[in-house]
């Protein structure tokens, strides 16, 4: 999960899905 997330950090979904996966984690 964590290669898929420094993959696509850099597109306008990859940072959606970070902003997701962070409310996730809390």
């Amino acid at each position: 999960m964590m290669i898929y997330y420094y993959k696509h950090i850099n597109t306008p979904i990859g940072q959606m899905t970070a902003v997701v996966n962070n409310h996730a984690l809390i």
